[in-house]
């Protein structure tokens, strides 16, 4: 995409004029179909919109060119959208693929596994995307609710831990933090 498309929409979007900063990438992909980052840029653009059946189309005419993490991610979080999990898990996978160390990939790999009921899969993804960044507090909390959809209390308790360390202000993982330890003390006097 050209630097003046480019600053031309990035002015108009920071003065909130968004049909018109539509419109001039619309334009500017019409004439130029074959750039990737100008597909990538749309699909974007209608993600962040709510436009997700756009940001489908655009990130996979995107995907058919080059095949870059980034697409692959944002088309696994317009999926998602889309309620259509399976087809997600497979862009997350395939962009953590492309980007080693992607925390973020694997937290959205393991909540669209989440979301089909995939607790195995999900805590793994959940667990990966802790150890590559230490700091993703929603890693912690979801791998602890994993870990306790699947019936391993020990296991959620340990992971729910860093959460609230992390984040003293965290209510749901303080809950999930309280539900588990009254799930091990009943199992502990059975």
């Amino acid at each position: 995409m050209t630097a003046r498309v480019k600053q031309q929409v990035n002015e108009l979007v920071s003065q909130g004029r968004w049909d018109e900063a539509f419109d001039v990438l619309s334009s500017y992909v019409a004439k130029q179909p074959e750039d990737p980052d100008a597909l990538f840029q749309l699909g974007s653009f209608c993600y962040s919109a709510g436009r997700f059946a756009d940001a489908e189309k655009s990130l996979k005419a995107a995907l058919t060119i080059g095949n870059k993490s980034e697409a692959r991610y944002l088309l696994g979080l317009t999926l998602l959208k889309l309620a259509r999990p399976v087809e997600a898990v497979g862009e997350f996978r395939e962009s953590c693929e492309l980007k080693e160390g992607f925390a973020l990939g694997h937290l959205h790999w393991g909540l669209a596994l989440a979301g089909m009921a995939s607790w195995r899969g999900a805590l793994g993804q959940f667990k990966q995307a802790a150890r590559l960044n230490p700091q993703l507090v929603v890693a912690y909390y979801q791998g602890g609710v994993a870990a306790y959809k699947l019936g391993q209390f020990d296991e959620a308790g340990e992971a729910l831990k860093p959460a609230v360390e992390l984040d003293r202000t965290f209510c749901d993982a303080w809950i999930a933090l309280a539900m588990t330890q009254t799930a091990v003390e009943q199992i502990d006097r059975a």
